[in-house]
């Protein structure tokens, strides 16, 4: 799957990511994974503390979610990670393609988009 129009993420499970400039927008990744040799994970987009609906969909890869004002993420893979059963932490990371939506005011600081260059 390609994301020649867009910025890939690699996120793991339980992150939030704030794409945006002024940190109103949340994207959280749940339970990256594999289900019968495809790889899984919900995307959920929000704007904590306010009451503006969202976006929120369980995807296999190739699916998408989208939000009008912030743009469509596209699930490509889950990258595996093996944390020893003597260790805490780690996790599996999911790996989207974020198309902003054209008035998305992206944070390029954080998250370098070439759409421009």
């Amino acid at each position: 799957m390609q994301c020649a129009d867009g910025i890939i993420i690699s996120q793991g499970h339980a992150t939030v990511l704030r794409p945006d400039r002024e940190g109103k927008v949340a994207v959280l990744v749940s339970g990256p994974s594999f289900e019968d040799g495809i790889a899984t994970a919900a995307i959920t987009v929000s704007f904590p503390g306010t009451n503006k609906p969202g976006a929120d969909r369980p995807l296999r890869a190739g699916e998408s979610v989208s939000h009008p004002e912030v743009g469509t993420f596209t699930l490509l893979d889950v990258k595996l990670v093996e944390t020893p059963p003597d260790q805490a932490g780690g996790g599996n990371f999911a790996v989207y393609c974020f198309r902003p939506s054209p008035t998305f005011d992206l944070d390029t600081d954080r998250l370098t988009w070439t759409k421009d260059q």
